[in-house]
């Protein structure tokens, strides 16, 4: 009798550390598959662009070649928070190399929201080219004005930018409307220079400071003009015009309120 038991629970003893057995073999093959996924996920979102990809990729989006002529990848120190990996390009057009400029191909942490990579691309050609536009219709018009730089994605050490913010201080409101005519023009003369249906953001804003006579030094009304930002209306010159109308019409209905509240 008690041989039978023994047996019995013998036999139980094996069926339990079957099933215990299957049980945690189906969790490492489930942690291991999800991992292998997660790290081909990372892998595949977290590669540098190849030199051709970078160069079908500028071209495709200007409409003409390019010639690359450096690249180098930043170390961590050099790099933005949250920016895992950074390689700069340095490049000009085929035909004319003296118009360097850069192009970073960034690997950053999350995407959407989501945890994992997010591998984008910045160039700063078409900045470049709405600057100089600018820089023509300011001079032009007798406007004075000072430049500061967006190192992002990385550090400002390191001496590369993407963006440019166009810093234009007013004392005179009636001159508002003209420099906003300005930009306007500076964009459609950017346009010009651009693909037709180029829709790309351009990282140059224009940032209006402006201070009545008698307000000390540290007080000013700002007034920003963007006009290739993100979710704008499909960058034509008459929509750019519509657009710096509308926000100058804005600035301007909101001022005394603003006035008001910053006494």
């Amino acid at each position: 009798m008690l041989k039978k038991i023994g047996l019995a629970m013998l036999k139980l003893l094996k069926q339990i550390g079957l099933i215990w057995s299957r049980q945690v073999l189906f969790t490492v093959c489930l942690v291991v598959g999800l991992s292998l996924i997660m790290l081909l996920y990372l892998g595949w979102d977290a590669r540098f662009m190849s030199n051709r990809e970078l160069l079908a990729n500028l071209e495709q989006r200007y409409g003409q070649e390019f010639v690359l002529l450096s690249t180098r990848s930043l170390k961590e120190v050099e790099r933005a928070d949250d920016v895992w990996r950074v390689k700069v390009f340095e490049l000009a057009p085929a035909d004319a190399t003296e118009q360097q400029f850069w192009a970073f191909n960034i690997v950053a942490g999350e995407s959407g929201g989501l945890f994992g990579a997010s591998n984008g691309l910045l160039d700063t050609y078409d900045v470049q080219i709405m600057l100089a536009a600018f820089e023509e219709q300011a001079a032009q018009a007798g406007l004075a004005y000072e430049l500061t730089y967006r190192s992002y994605p990385c550090r400002e050490t390191t001496g590369y930018y993407s963006e440019i913010r166009v810093n234009i201080e007013l004392t005179d409101w009636d001159k508002l409307p003209e420099a906003c005519e300005l930009i306007a023009a500076s964009a459609s003369d950017t346009l010009a220079q651009l693909p037709a249906g180029y829709d790309y953001p351009i990282g140059v804003d224009f940032v209006f400071n402006y201070r009545e006579p008698e307000w000390p030094a540290d007080k000013f009304y700002p007034l920003r003009v963007a006009p290739f930002a993100y979710g704008a209306a499909e960058p034509t010159a008459a929509n750019i015009q519509a657009e710096i109308e509308s926000e100058f019409a804005w600035y301007s209905e909101n001022y005394e309120m603003w006035k008001k509240l910053n006494k």
